[in-house]
């Protein structure tokens, strides 16, 4: 009868509680396993229940889990109650908050039972861990991390039914603004939009029961003396983990839910969590892992909302190894056969590669091997993806890095080798990037370095090739994001000066150049808008002349800087020579040797300072530095100067070259004046106008023509 039934499922009595294991679907509960495991036995046909008797069972339910801490959860006609309920979950609209409600405060309870069962000492954990106590714990917890997720996903499927009507709630036809409406309409629109209202306090509702759910199922893996529980039984724990993985992705079905921020953040720790926590073997997990968001990867929409979401995941679980192996699995992918029959998981791929460029440059650049192939594949998509990656790294020189992470480069060496010292110190950071590269971590305070991002100049020096490189891709689209990149490379600044090292600014004025003649009109406008650039930020002094001058000056400058130069070396050998008199003087005892050694010093007194005069007018960059006594001083002060005449010569060489270069551009631009496609000549007109405004010569005849 009706009442038998409910009495059963209201827990008669107290029943053994058997073992659990966690399904990949439910309905393989419905099979009586070949063990003494539990299942989903006699289960109580709810869906034909009154909602007061689902109640009734409900309430009596409740009480047994009151009494039990959670644990009776595990019994055989809970278990049955629970899974019956979910079963039918659609056709019980009343009881669906209140089974959410059930399992989530079942969860608090046995994450109390267990902190209450978990020993003070630390020499009895390894045993108590093991015992029946701690068993029955474990399985009721993996009862409700397996129910948990099961509600979850009913939740998100029903959830995106109501997103779906509330977003289709409008005016409807002829609600338009304005118009005549007679009292029918009226009281209708009155109704509707109460209806609208409702739907949005039961969203505002869904979005904090699911941000509930997943907190609780986060919960029960790693919170308090969960932890320790789950160590005694690693079995259970991959159960578990696997089951608190699999709840983070299931918001990737719902957008409304992943549009939540609260929602996407709990799920992005349901994924990374399980990665991070330490005793426990990941290896089975983390292939999973990689299976899921390689999934998530080829859906229809995964630019849009598979790409960040992946990205995301890296970004909590940077110091596991999921990064290496999602981009080594990634890079499997891209053949001829998968990349041709899904065209969305090309942009995809895409998005992903610059996302993670952009949240982890630090692990791309570890991982730049297993990327630069994808420049030999056949699909533009991926080989702008891998340009535009490969500027997010030139661009991220000198951001902090995530918690955690570690850079083997020091920051203060990369600068100053970028632009021969002539650039950001930033002493205090530099040693604070260079011991966390050792350590990872603070010593002492316990505090954590800040760390960052630092590329050695020779890898620097190797992208920027690759980058230019591809300029002369066969695809205009790779060619235009190129130019691009190189464009916000030369805008970007900081610290020290710009992005782009001062020495390929004059190549990448010649690589713009010639695509100046490009067949494709947007490369063409791409070209002309980075040599707008170029020339807007140049870092070769605040103004440039004509070719002619520029070529007499440095050449000037040149002689004067190798005959400094040359001083400095006679004045090094002198000091040489000073130093073997001293020491024959003080062997044989005879002064008159020392009076000549005195006479060769004052002789070159005056032409130290003359070189330290011209030091300050040119390079007066690296200041006035305390003056001390002593030989080592001396020679120290020699090199310093020395090593800025040396930036001195780079700098007007580089600086003529760039001038030069300018000539050949203004003819290029001339003939894109009289061109038929409108785009060249507007942007022809716009760099002819710039370089006019900026007093350069070079710009005169092409200006004339302008006008």
């Amino acid at each position: 009868s009706r009442s038998s039934l409910l009495d059963s499922a209201g827990l008669r009595g107290c029943t053994a509680m058997r073992e659990f294991t966690v399904p990949f679907k439910p309905e393989e509960l419905l099979a009586q396993p070949g063990d003494d495991r539990l299942w989903a036995s006699d289960l109580p046909p709810v869906d034909e229940w009154p909602s007061e008797e689902v109640g009734a069972a409900l309430d009596k339910l409740i009480g047994r889990l009151l009494s039990s801490r959670g644990l009776a959860i595990a019994e055989d006609a809970s278990f049955s109650l629970i899974f019956a309920c979910l079963q039918s979950w659609r056709r019980l609209e009343g009881v669906q908050s209140r089974v959410a409600d059930l399992l989530a405060d079942a969860a608090r309870r046995i994450n109390a039972e267990a902190l209450r069962v978990k020993p003070k000492t630390e020499r009895a954990k390894g045993d108590v861990a093991k015992g029946e106590k701690a068993k029955d714990v474990r399985t009721a917890a993996k009862v409700v991390v397996f129910f948990l997720r099961w509600t979850l996903n009913q939740i998100l499927r029903m959830g995106s039914a109501d997103a779906s009507l509330l977003r289709g709630g409008g005016r409807g036809k002829g609600g338009g603004k304005g118009g005549r409406r007679s009292r029918t309409n009226s009281a209708l629109d009155v109704h509707v939009e109460a209806s609208l209202e409702e739907a949005k306090e039961a969203h505002k509702a869904g979005e904090r029961e699911r941000c509930g759910l997943l907190t609780e199922l986060l919960d029960l893996l790693c919170k308090d003396a969960m932890p320790w529980l789950w160590m005694g039984d690693p079995t259970a724990w991959q159960q578990v983990a696997e089951s608190v993985s699999d709840g983070g992705f299931l918001v990737l079905d719902n957008l409304d839910a992943l549009k939540h921020r609260e929602t996407r953040q709990l799920a992005l720790k349901c994924i990374a969590s399980p990665l991070l926590q330490e005793g426990h073997q990941h290896s089975s997990l983390l292939v999973a892992t990689v299976s899921k968001l390689t999934h998530c990867l080829r859906g229809s929409d995964g630019a849009d909302r598979g790409a960040p979401f992946a990205a995301d995941a890296l970004l909590m679980a940077h110091t596991t190894p999921l990064p290496r192996l999602l981009m080594v699995e990634l890079t499997h992918l891209c053949t001829a056969a998968e990349l041709t029959s899904q065209g969305g998981l090309q942009r995809a791929l895409g998005a992903f590669l610059v996302a993670v460029a952009e949240r982890l440059p630090h692990v791309v650049l570890a991982n730049i091997s297993v990327l630069l192939p994808l420049l030999d594949i056949d699909c533009y998509p991926l080989r702008s993806a891998v340009v535009e990656s490969i500027g997010q790294l030139l661009s991220a020189e000198g951001r902090n890095l995530p918690r955690g992470a570690r850079c083997s480069v020091v920051p203060k060496s990369a600068e100053k080798a970028e632009d021969g010292g002539d650039g950001d110190a930033d002493g205090d950071a530099g040693e604070k990037a260079e011991a966390d590269g050792q350590d990872g971590e603070a010593s002492g305070a316990g505090q954590e370095a800040v760390v960052r991002f630092a590329i050695e100049p020779a890898t620097k020096k190797d992208l920027l090739l690759t980058l230019t490189t591809r300029s002369v891709d066969k695809t205009s689209w790779v060619r235009v994001k190129t130019l691009q990149t190189l464009t916000n490379l030369a805008s970007k600044r900081k610290r020290g000066g710009a992005v782009l090292p001062r020495e390929e600014w004059a190549r990448v004025l010649a690589m713009a150049t010639r695509r100046l003649q490009d067949s494709a009109s947007s490369t063409r406008k791409a070209a002309m808008l980075l040599i707008r650039t170029l020339i807007e930020n140049h870092p070769y002094g605040p103004a440039l002349k004509g070719s002619g001058d520029e070529r007499k000056k440095a050449e000037l400058l040149c002689q004067e800087v190798q005959t400094r130069l040359l001083q400095l070396q006679a004045e090094e050998n002198a000091e040489e020579i000073h130093a073997a008199e001293e020491v024959l003087a003080n062997a044989n005892g005879t002064g008159q040797k020392s009076r000549r050694r005195l006479n060769s010093k004052a002789s070159t007194s005056d032409l130290a300072d003359e070189v330290q005069k011209g030091l300050d007018e040119e390079a007066g960059a690296e200041g006035e530095d305390e003056e001390a006594e002593g030989e080592f001083s001396e020679q120290a002060e020699r090199k310093r100067k020395a090593k800025a005449l040396r930036r001195m010569f780079d700098c007007y060489s580089q600086r003529a070259r760039f001038v030069e270069l300018l000539d050949a551009t203004e003819e290029r631009l001339r003939g894109l004046l009289v061109s038929k496609q409108t785009s060249d000549v507007t942007e022809a007109i716009g760099v002819v106008v710039g370089m006019r405004l900026r007093g350069l010569p070079v710009a005169d005849r092409a200006f004339n023509q302008v006008l």
